[in-house]
This record gives C-alpha cells, sequence and structure tokens, in this order.
C-alpha cells in the first residue's frame, strides 16, 4: 500500500465514502463501490465503516466484503475494518 494509504499495485484502500444522504437508498454507493471494484481488478480491497452503520456494513457484505478487525479510534467512536481478498 501506498504512505498515503490508497492505492498501489496490490491494494486499493477506500478511505471515505459519503453520498449525499438526499440520494440515501437509491444505489449511489453501491455504483461507486462497485466501480472502485471493477478498477481494482484482481488487488486487494480494504475499506472501514462505523461499526453501528448497519446500511454501509451490508452494502460492504453483499459486495463481498468480509469484516477483518474493530477498533475504537476515539473514545466511543468504533469502526469495522472490512477487506474484498483479490
Amino acid at each position: 500500500m501506498r504512505e498515503d494509504g490508497l492505492e498501489d499495485a496490490a491494494v486499493v484502500d477506500i478511505d471515505r465514502l459519503v453520498v449525499d444522504p438526499a440520494a440515501h437508498r437509491r444505489g449511489v454507493g453501491r455504483a461507486l463501490v462497485t466501480a472502485v471494484l471493477d478498477r481494482a481488478g484482481s488487488r486487494r480491497v480494504l475499506v472501514a465503516t462505523g461499526r453501528a452503520n448497519r446500511p454501509a456494513r451490508r452494502l460492504y457484505e453483499t459486495l463481498g466484503f468480509a469484516a477483518a478487525t474493530e477498533e475504537e479510534v476515539v473514545p466511543g467512536l468504533w469502526i469495522t475494518r472490512y477487506a474484498r481478498p483479490s
């Protein structure tokens, strides 16, 4: 992975994925992640989301991501890190 954590020859890291609330539940997030997966090709893809963000977690899981770790990034704020194998 590159030092900035974004993309290299082996790994793609979806650093932040934000969809305007007015566009929620319209497939925008799925389309964005699918575009990244298409670009990633055979590379491993990583992403993280809030542990309590059920819609995002469900999206990543339906796209083949598996929960890898959970981390409390600041007191009371937990994230779940996901990986999609190459």
